[in-house]
């Protein structure tokens, strides 16, 4: 009789861990369901290539967000540029900016994330410095652009590193082939991304250029404090959390870069007299407190 009851324990314990990870794939399949957009090639040719867009739980909110803020910030933008005779050059700047911020959002993989990273860094340098006839400006947009370019250089190695560990980029693939990976390599690779998430969300050390930001026009200094650029580098994080699952210095790192931000960012905002450069402060406080809560993960 013991011995049918611990078969049964046993059987039922079996059957609640399979179906946990049946539901975890489900989730999983949900967060990286891709639609095609585009598709390149003739009839006749066996070889099509698609440009995948996802839709999901971590694209959803960050579309309502990006699109929402941008909308606002146009209407005013509209009143603010009325009399600058450079206006349709500005207008034209702030909508590659909104299509490069969703296209990084909407990647199914690290390659499209990384081409709408690049057209987001091109767009904030060029807003930054829209009045670049004055040093200063220009001095600040240079700045901006060169803290950006660092961050790059983690993410690109860290696209590196997952082509030689994993031989692919796509979203997908790599969360699913984490569990097979060394604890070396997948802290390397959270590190690299780390580095990246840095320089795009000014987080500590490369939070200098957010303050300087504020020498463009105000809807530009809206678009970038407004939970659009500034958390493309917290979202990097939060989407290669399969990543950071399986490495806690990883992870570390990450908690302890968003506690250092956020206790520096609310110091420079208590300091400073300029509301702009408060608002500055505040912003790099606020993300790194999204970083400290990405670098925890979830509650239990």
């Amino acid at each position: 009789l013991q011995l049918a009851e611990a078969r049964g324990v046993l059987g039922a314990g079996a059957s609640a861990t399979g179906a946990r990870a049946e539901h975890r794939a489900e989730r999983l399949a949900r967060m990286t369901e891709r639609q095609p957009i585009a598709r390149a090639g003739s009839p006749g040719e066996l070889a099509e290539a698609y440009l995948y867009l996802m839709r999901g739980g971590y694209t959803t909110g960050q579309i309502l967000l990006i699109t929402g803020v941008g909308t606002l910030i146009h209407v005013y933008s509209i009143g603010y540029m009325a009399h600058d005779p450079d206006r349709r050059r500005f207008f034209a700047y702030l909508n590659l900016f909104i299509a490069a911020m969703l296209t990084l959002v909407l990647g199914d993989s690290y390659i499209v994330l990384f081409v709408g990273w690049e057209g987001v860094g091109l767009a904030s340098y060029l807003l930054i410095g829209f009045w670049n006839h004055n040093p200063a400006y220009a001095t600040a947009a240079n700045k901006a652009f060169i803290a950006n370019r660092i961050g790059d250089v983690g993410l690109i190695l860290a696209m590196t590193l997952m082509l030689a560990s994993f031989g692919t980029v796509d979203f997908a693939a790599v969360d699913a082939a984490v569990g097979g990976a060394g604890e070396g390599v997948l802290t390397a690779i959270g590190l690299l991304l780390l580095l990246g998430a840095c320089g795009k969300s000014a987080q500590f050390p490369l939070q200098s250029w957010l303050g300087d930001a504020m020498a463009g026009p105000t809807p530009v200094s809206a678009l970038i404090h407004a939970a659009t650029m500034v958390t493309a580098g917290v979202y990097l994080v939060v989407r290669s959390h399969e990543i950071y699952a399986q490495t806690g210095a990883a992870s570390l790192a990450v908690a302890i870069v968003g506690t250092v931000t956020l206790l520096f960012g609310a110091w420079i905002g208590s300091a400073k007299k300029d509301i702009k450069k408060v608002l500055a402060g505040s912003t790099m406080s606020q993300i790194g407190y999204m970083m400290l809560a990405a670098g925890l993960g979830p509650a239990g």
